[in-house]
């Protein structure tokens, strides 16, 4: 199905020698596909810029395509099928105007496009989608009224190209793990993917195909990311985790150093912060001991005193009186 819709597109392309009218709508997307030779211009470059009086301002010009998709835009070159397609996004009225685009040789004849930005209330539609793998995603965009015979498509945007992953006239299309609803009465495009894959995750574009001219209407944009269950959130946790220890640290070497502070004041109120006097106070108590000491050897060293006896009561014997 894919190689039958990308011959679809090469042989519905506009050739180089004519002249193409776009319609794109105010906060959406185009995407403008250029056709060349590619046994002749794979090796050439190709350009695309905007007319402005008698010059094209060049907005980009380069061979190997390695735009950033984040930007205003974004250009891819499908050598193998000789297709350069060129996607514009977030349309504003500014972007009206006239476009050339094609290949660095004076002999071909480049694609001059003209660019009609029409009112898209409703349109331009951008939004992220977070997901796991084995899940089911549903991406839709509302389209307006005269593209009820346009082909309804879904296309994913890589760094190296802008390709159909579902397409559809019809109501409904299925394609392996792609199923494309469309409700005619609402004007609206549903695609659903299931059993969701990490290689699902990119940019996704909802619009229709306009064959005459060739070139595509985007109504609103997709950025899917695919992460594994529980990733992200145990980063989160780790993060916390750590911040928390840090803190428990922090406030124990506060309370450890307070605490050390107190406990050292606490044991020499009298003498805090006087070395010195401390020193003569330990040696005033030691002198005081010895002192101390010194006397009571000192007395106890003495001989006892004896009172003598005296003389008139030597060699007499005490009696009574009569």
């Amino acid at each position: 199905m894919l190689l039958i819709f990308t011959l679809y597109l090469i042989s519905a392309q506009v050739g180089c020698e004519e002249d193409v009218k776009v319609t794109g709508y105010e906060g959406g997307s185009v995407i403008i596909n250029y056709k060349y030779n590619p046994q002749k211009y794979n090796n050439h470059t190709k350009y695309f810029c905007k007319i402005n009086e008698r010059n094209c301002k060049n907005i980009f010009s380069q061979t190997e395509e390695k735009w950033d998709l984040k930007g205003k835009f974004f250009a891819v070159d499908e050598i193998p099928a000789g297709v350069y397609s060129v996607l514009i996004r977030n349309l504003s009225q500014e972007d009206g105007g006239n476009y050339r685009c094609g290949v660095e040789d004076q002999n071909e004849k480049p694609l001059n496009v003209e660019l009609d930005v029409e009112n898209g209330l409703y349109y331009g539609k951008s939004f992220s989608q977070t997901t796991h793998p084995g899940d089911v995603v549903t991406f839709s965009c509302t389209y307006p009224e005269g593209h009820e015979n346009d082909m309804k498509s879904v296309y994913k945007v890589t760094s190296q190209s802008i390709f159909a992953i579902i397409f559809t006239y019809s109501d409904k299309e299925n394609k392996d793990r792609y199923v494309l609803h469309v409700s005619s009465r609402d004007n609206v495009i549903n695609m659903s993917i299931s059993n969701v894959t990490v290689d699902d995750g990119g940019l996704y574009l909802c619009g229709v195909l306009k064959n005459k001219p060739s070139y595509v209407s985007i109504f609103s944009e997709m950025q899917l990311q695919v992460t594994a269950p529980g990733s992200s959130s145990a980063i989160i946790i780790t993060v916390y985790v750590g911040v928390a220890l840090l803190l428990i640290a922090g406030f124990t070497l506060i309370f450890y150093k307070l605490w050390s502070t107190k406990a050292k004041d606490a044991s020499t109120p009298a003498d805090r912060g006087n070395p010195v006097n401390r020193e003569g106070a330990y040696s005033a108590y030691y002198e005081k001991i010895q002192d101390t000491q010194a006397t009571t050897v000192y007395v106890s060293a003495q001989k006892p005193k004896t009172h003598p006896i005296s003389p008139n009561l030597s060699g007499r014997t005490a009696t009574s009186s009569s």
